[in-house]
């Protein structure tokens, strides 16, 4: 989530014509500074075969699909699919059709939780375009969403410093994960959570002392201050230091180093991080301290030991 090569876009329809159409208008597009990845079907049949051949699904950022291909509601039969069957809530379903009659927009935005209904005649390069830009930011805000409650839960559970080093570990990973090629994921970018004077997570870095470099390297630029608390956001091209304020009860210095492609930042997504370190840091004062830190192997960080 700190750093994406681009945003997965699904397009499905059954006229070559609208397909060639809808990548020309999409040509270009960036949300948050991140391009677009297009992925085309033809039909209900081929593109419930792309998802089911791949671990694309979850990850995929927006989908638009006609309506009528195969048969008459093979889009509609397409977006309860990814609904119900692949339980594939974040994917943002945007359904295209050149005969409304046949699937009037109420009903099909209460029935197949849709996020948005196009006609045909009505999709305008303008129109698409906005129509995908806003879809995207979308599921961005969904995706940190998830993410960070889950990360909040987690924190709620752990009853000693050790925990919390867990649950932070596998959030930190979970942040520079990125995936790439259909079944293949890799991690693109790298980010730490530093508390106090320890890394108390990798994410994707080798070493401590990289995180440290970079807080180093950054600690003299000047950053932005992005709410009344105090919280800092300091950039350097990538890198950058999101950094809580001086807090009179809690004096633990939390932040979080990396690298970060999003430009700008969207403000939620600042938000979010900064309540979650907040909470972390309130934790560090009433968990049973821990007496040594241990940070894991490399090769052995898949199963957070």
């Amino acid at each position: 989530m700190f750093h994406r090569n681009y945003w997965e876009v699904l397009l499905v329809d059954d006229e070559p014509d609208i397909l060639a159409v809808s990548r020309l208008a999409l040509r270009g597009l960036t949300v948050y500074g991140v391009p677009i990845k297009i992925h085309e079907c033809s039909s209900k049949e081929q593109a419930i075969k792309f998802l089911r051949s791949t671990d694309t699904s979850p990850y995929i950022d927006l989908a638009i699909i006609d309506v009528v291909m195969e048969t008459d509601s093979a889009g509609l039969d397409l977006c309860h699919y990814i609904r119900r069957q692949l339980c594939n809530e974040m994917t943002q379903l945007v359904v295209r059709t050149g005969q409304a009659g046949l699937a009037p927009e109420p009903a099909v935005t209460d029935e197949y939780d849709i996020n948005a209904y196009l006609t045909k005649v009505e999709a305008t390069d303008t129109k698409l375009y906005a129509c995908v830009k806003a879809a995207l930011r979308q599921s961005l805000y969904a995706r940190t969403h998830e993410m960070l409650l889950g990360w909040s839960r987690h924190l709620a559970e752990a009853r000693s410093f050790a925990g919390l080093l867990k649950v932070s570990r596998a959030a930190l990973w979970q942040l520079c994960e990125h995936e790439t090629e259909r079944t293949s994921k890799s991690v693109e970018g790298h980010c730490a959570l530093i508390i106090g004077d320890d890394v108390v997570g990798l994410g994707s870095y080798e070493s401590p002392e990289q995180a440290f470099e970079l807080r180093r390297q950054l600690a003299s630029a000047q950053g932005v201050t992005m709410n009344p608390a105090g919280d800092v956001l300091v950039r350097e091209g990538k890198r950058c230091a999101l950094r809580l304020a001086e807090d009179k009860r809690h004096k633990t210095h939390v932040e979080i180093v990396g690298e970060i492609n999003f430009e700008p930042p969207p403000a939620f997504w600042i938000r979010g991080y900064l309540e979650v370190m907040r909470c972390l840091r309130a934790m560090t004062t009433v968990l049973p301290p821990r007496r040594t830190m241990v940070l894991p192997d490399p090769a052995k960080r898949a199963g957070y030991v």
